[in-house]
Order: structure tokens, then sequence, then C-alpha cells
């Protein structure tokens, strides 16, 4: 058995098209027939997070280097670095290491000074990061990282 995301293309209402993806996103080659016992889903698999692209607009973005540097926890700085650096050139992070990953942002935003604090403009940006890099996070009216 073996399960597979269906995709049909429709124009003007009369579908034009079927395509099968394996659980790995890839297309089966044309004529592609699933077996009786394989499991079908019209649900496409959800888009894994793209960790060195998020590292590489998170990096050189003007807020998140504001924040890094004025925050009185530097630890918090260091040690979020070391966690998510390496996940652009490995699988990225595991599931269980998100509350960690959080937690270090947010001790980063809750040791900013009163007059540094995090503005709507960065949050925006950094929402746009981690959705256009497919991240199982957001972040809050506050700054704080929100788990999805």
């Amino acid at each position: 058995m073996a399960i597979y995301y269906r995709q049909q293309l429709y124009q003007n209402g009369v579908l034009i098209s079927t395509t099968y993806l394996n659980s790995d996103g890839n297309p089966q080659p044309t004529g592609f027939t699933p077996l009786s016992t394989d499991i079908i889903s019209s649900t496409p698999p959800p888009f894994l997070p793209d960790w060195a692209n998020f590292n590489r607009a998170m990096i050189s973005d003007t807020g998140y280097n504001r924040i890094a540097n004025a925050t009185l926890n530097q630890r918090a700085v260091s040690r979020l670095e070391t966690i998510v650096t390496p996940a652009g050139y490995t699988d990225g992070i595991d599931n269980k290491d998100y509350p960690l990953v959080k937690a270090c942002w947010d001790l980063i935003v809750t040791g900013l000074p009163l007059l540094n604090k995090v503005n709507a403009a960065e949050i925006a940006a950094w929402n746009a990061i981690a959705s256009a890099a497919f991240m199982q996070f957001k972040f809050d009216s506050d700054g704080k990282m929100v788990l999805i």
C-alpha cells in the first residue's frame, strides 16, 4: 500500500488532467494508475520548512539584527543562532526542538529594553519571511513566536 496525492486540473469546469504525486511530492509517470489498495488524497503534502532561505532572510533583516544587538539577553541570541544556523545545511529542525527555538526567540524579545521593543513593521517582515519559508511558526503582536 502506498499513499498518493491527486492533483486535478480543470479548465472551464472540465477536467483536463489528473496527476498523482507520491508521498515525497514527486509526480508519477503519465498513465500511472494507483492500485486499489493505495490511499488517494486530494490534499497535497505540506511543504517542508526551508531553513536555508529562512536563515538567509533573517540574517540580513534589519529588524532581526537590531533586536539581536539590543537585547540584554545575548546568551539567547547565541543559543538561537547555534540551533537554527546548521538547520539550513541539514534536514532542518526536529519538531521536538521547536519549543526550544521559541523559548530562545522569546527570551531575546523579552530582553529588549523598553525603548527598543519590536515594532509592527518588523513583525510583519518576520511573518512574511516565515510564511515564504513554510516555517511552523509565526510572530504575534509583541514579536513573540507562536508555534503553528
